[in-house]
């Protein structure tokens, strides 16, 4: 028997882009623990559930409907997207300092050559057999490339793009005052996290496209499997997470009437509260425009002792000059004064 106190443990990390999932999403996942999403269409209600899912939220992250796959999370998805650039002819992989790691990963792995430089060096970098990925909302400091600008400058070059969006794509346009995000044969693919933003259970991604073709060219033979294919790069994976997403995404909406513009704004004003809260106790914050900052302090190495002594365990930035923060939709519900204190206690010692 599980001891009920053994979940709040699940919260005792600062900074990490980790969900706290809605009960009735994590009902769902334990009410459909026996879907394999390596078979789904073994399991054909869950088709059904799948495209109204990804119908809602590729309008959500790109402003309408897209072709769109769920993966395990991010990783998957931009290491999948590097995978159709390589067999199209892609050879090199363009990427700048701030890039998610699972990008490198993705390039070494598939064998392609790797260039990783600054964006402003970008367009005497850049030929017709690269692949850029571009970032909305960096990991460390929420920092985003200017897409447009790649756009301009990978289609002059015969290049194209990646958009990794992970934490930030569900609130993006919203956050920019944007009509939607264009995905075409240039900017052709974008990864985002539902187990981000709205905090599904994980592991739950979702690769979206300009063309349903660049899918198909993701699934591989499978004969035992009854539909004969199998997609992405794993094999056996929780199916649950279809209808545990969904759910978490209607209650997401249903807590924001206002819609990811309202949830935006919110999450906005969490980060600025706990930075100028803590701003008086010698942390400096770092980062924008997206809800993540780097809070540097001068004494870091016993605050992180002494969240280590209490039992905490924190994400750092900036080579370990800060500590991470991220604004999480269950910030604003649940609340976040706890981690103030938290911190404004471990600068004192």
């Amino acid at each position: 028997m599980l001891n009920p106190s053994m979940y709040r443990d699940t919260l005792r990390v600062i900074g990490g882009m980790i969900p706290d999932p809605p009960w009735p999403a994590r009902y769902e996942c334990a009410r459909w623990a026996h879907v394999n999403l390596g078979d789904i269409d073994s399991y054909p209600p869950m088709n059904s559930i799948l495209n109204d899912l990804l119908d809602r939220f590729t309008r959500i992250v790109v402003g309408r409907s897209m072709p769109a796959v769920l993966t395990s999370g991010a990783t998957e998805s931009n290491i999948l997207a590097l995978y159709y650039w390589r067999n199209i002819g892609k050879k090199r992989v363009v990427l700048f300092k701030h890039t998610h790691y699972s990008v490198l990963k993705g390039a070494k792995l598939l064998g392609m050559r790797y260039t990783i430089i600054d964006p402003e060096d970008l367009e005497k970098t850049v030929g017709s057999s690269d692949i850029i990925v571009a970032t909305l909302g960096s990991t460390e400091l929420g920092r985003i490339d200017d897409l447009k600008s790649i756009r301009s400058i990978a289609e002059s070059k015969g290049a194209h793009v990646h958009v990794d969006s992970a934490y930030y794509g569900a609130i993006y346009r919203y956050s920019h005052g944007l009509k939607e995000i264009v995905l075409d044969d240039i900017v052709a693919s974008l990864s985002v996290d539902l187990h981000k933003i709205p905090e599904a259970p994980p592991p739950a991604g979702v690769l979206i496209v300009s063309s349903r073709d660049i899918i198909n060219q993701l699934y591989f033979k499978a004969e035992y499997i009854p539909s004969g294919s199998q997609f992405g790069l794993l094999g056996t994976r929780p199916g649950c997470v279809i209808p545990a997403a969904s759910v978490a995404l209607r209650l997401t909406l249903e807590r924001w009437p206002g819609g990811p513009a309202s949830l935006a704004r919110d999450l906005q004003r969490v980060v600025d509260d706990v930075t100028g809260s803590l701003e008086y106790y010698g942390y400096r914050a770092v980062g924008g425009p997206a809800p993540i900052r780097c809070l540097i302090h001068y004494n870091i190495n016993k605050i992180l002792k002494y969240l280590y002594r209490k039992g905490f365990r924190a994400y750092t930035c900036s080579t370990g000059q800060g500590i991470r923060f991220v604004a999480m939709p269950h910030h604003i519900w649940k609340g976040y004064n706890w981690i103030i204190r938290l911190l404004v206690e471990a600068s004192r010692g």
